[in-house]
């Protein structure tokens, strides 16, 4: 009685484990997160809908500006799907916001993906108090950012 008891649940995990793998499906993304491949973006998919990010409260309370360059897929459905922060200044201070912000984007498939092909890409977000507009270590961390 104990064994049964025990192996039900065992049984029951090794049951939920093989359902949730079976439904994961690995897409293959176009790889365009280089910066000099920015342009073949527009090849696939259009920005449908840009939430512009939450200046963090902290960051403004304390005078910093900084840049946060993420990078992240699209899925099928137009939709953010995993990323990782390429880089970030000052480290972490921004990287909250931008990833939220970049998590709540759409892009329609452009009329030659029709397929809805998803793709790696990457975007630099930039967080800028107007005090730091000239301010060199901000330009020296966020080069063109003031362009």
């Amino acid at each position: 009685m104990k064994t049964t008891l025990l192996i039900a649940p065992i049984l029951l995990t090794m049951t939920a484990c093989n359902t949730i793998n079976s439904k994961k499906v690995a897409l293959d993304y176009i790889d365009l997160s280089k910066q000099e491949q920015q342009n073949q973006l527009e090849q696939y998919w259009t920005l449908k809908k840009n939430i512009p990010p939450v200046y963090p409260v902290s960051a403004a309370a304390n005078g910093k500006s900084g840049c946060v360059d993420v990078v992240f897929g699209i899925n099928p459905e137009g939709k953010m799907e995993g990323y990782s922060i390429r880089s970030s200044y000052p480290k972490g201070v921004f990287d909250d916001a931008a990833v939220i912000a970049v998590s709540k984007w759409r892009w329609d498939p452009t009329q030659d993906n029709v397929a809805k092909k998803p793709v790696l890409t990457s975007v630099r977000l930039d967080f800028m108090l107007l005090k730091d507009a000239n301010d060199a270590q901000f330009l020296a961390n966020c080069p063109m950012a003031h362009s």
